[in-house]
């Protein structure tokens, strides 16, 4: 996220005829930045990535584990491996 001046800057500069590119480059930013505020005309939210992780949909299975083995993640990291094939890492 840019600072709210930087915005400001971008939105003022483009709305004066100066393009992403010359934008950029005056600001030291990434052009798709430039161009991602110049399209919002102004600030633009966060956007949170949606990914699902490895282990999802076994959350349950998980907190059960957790507390049968009163936080034992070893033990819980070896019982992933065997009974959901989980992928060891090095």
């Amino acid at each position: 996220m840019l600072e709210p001046e930087a915005v400001t800057t971008i939105v003022r500069l483009g709305r004066s005829g100066w393009g992403a590119k010359r934008i950029a480059k005056m600001l030291g930013i990434a052009r798709n930045t430039v161009r991602r505020y110049l399209g919002a005309g102004g600030p633009v939210p966060y956007r949170q990535p949606r990914r699902g992780g490895v282990l999802g949909g076994h959350e349950a299975w998980l907190r059960a584990q957790f507390l049968q083995h009163r936080g034992n993640c070893d033990v819980v990291r070896q019982q992933l491996i065997r009974e959901l094939g989980a992928a060891q890492t090095p």
